[in-house]
């Protein structure tokens, strides 16, 4: 699978939730797209909605409340964000715009001590 931002959705919130779209395709170009929130202080993820079936807009039914990031999950994309990209200890990393440069400049949190 390919993950992607969308990075006109990421954004920092000031309750410390980092927010943004992701799109997950399949090689075949299977398309599942959420808007989810990854909170650092307590290293939770949050579904609040996806892509409805004629993808006109979000459909907010399959939402969830924060549950923990399981790193040993297949495909588990909230734990590489988490810890490379979006947390520091238990903080953001930056701004919306730096942690959007470090995606596309694939710095990982780990990189920048080096």
């Amino acid at each position: 699978l390919s993950f992607f931002i969308d990075k006109k959705s990421l954004s920092v919130g000031d309750d410390g939730v980092i927010r943004y779209t992701v799109v997950v395709q399949s090689p075949a170009g299977a398309r599942n797209v959420n808007y989810e929130g990854i909170r650092c202080d307590n290293f939770n993820w949050r579904l609040y909605a996806s892509i409805n079936e004629d993808q006109t807009g979000w459909d907010r039914a399959v939402e969830r409340d924060f549950a923990r990031i399981e790193t040993g999950e297949l495909n588990s994309y909230h734990s590489a964000l988490y810890q490379d990209y979006f947390c520091a200890n238990k903080l953001p990393t930056g701004t919306a715009q730096q942690i959007l440069s470090n995606i596309q400049m694939k710095r990982t949190a780990v990189s920048n001590y080096h």
